[in-house]
């Protein structure tokens, strides 16, 4: 068709009106102009994705404990509870539930780390080139890290194998050991890593 194939990249736009409803949205939850941040996203679509709320609520008090970063935290709209225990436990930025897609698009583009179940904005993320770790489960083709994980020279994930020789997905026996053996310590070492170096 003569479509060129030298840009392979995902492309995700954000209005301007989003960039400003977010950029006034942190003011007021007083982030400083040019204040670096993280974002974590601890919902997700079912069970075999989500990491322990724990292991969030850990991660992000050893973010908070080794590098004083500020935490922003999302949600879809109607996922909030996958978010309460961290917001009444740790002192981050709740934005969970509060933006539509170009909203969330906006806010990752401008962040200094985005972590997160494996969901649809790690992808939205990686189209920005903004450093990225992803926590993944499932094991199945065409439901595994291989097939799902975010594109780009800044995109991680975590995956534990625990011998399933088939994925359960969200009827696991094994009560998600492959997602609670990722533990947060790990996480925050390869987030504090990338973090530094942005």
């Amino acid at each position: 068709l003569g479509i060129s194939t030298s840009q392979k990249g995902t492309y995700f736009p954000i209005p301007e009106q989003a960039r400003e409803k977010v950029k006034k949205l942190l003011r007021k939850k007083g982030l400083a102009e040019g204040q670096g941040y993280i974002v974590i996203h601890p919902s997700a679509s079912c069970p075999s994705k989500r990491w322990p709320q724990n292991h969030f609520l850990q991660l992000v008090k050893l973010l908070r404990e080794k590098i004083g970063v500020t935490i922003v935290m999302v949600t879809a709209r109607g996922e909030e509870r996958f978010g309460q225990k961290i917001a009444a436990a740790a002192e981050i930025i709740d934005l969970r539930g509060q933006l539509d897609i170009s909203e969330v698009g906006a806010l990752l583009k401008e962040a200094a780390l985005f972590i997160s179940n494996d969901s649809g904005p790690v992808h939205i993320a990686a189209s920005f080139n903004t450093p990225t770790i992803a926590i993944f489960g499932r094991k199945s083709p065409g439901l595994s890290p291989e097939r799902w994980k975010p594109s780009g020279e800044k995109s991680f994930y975590f995956y534990k194998d625990v011998g399933c020789k088939k994925c359960a997905a969200h009827s696991c026996a094994k009560n998600l050991l492959c997602l609670r053996n990722i533990t947060p310590q790990e996480v925050a070492e390869k987030a504090i890593a990338i973090y530094q170096k942005v």
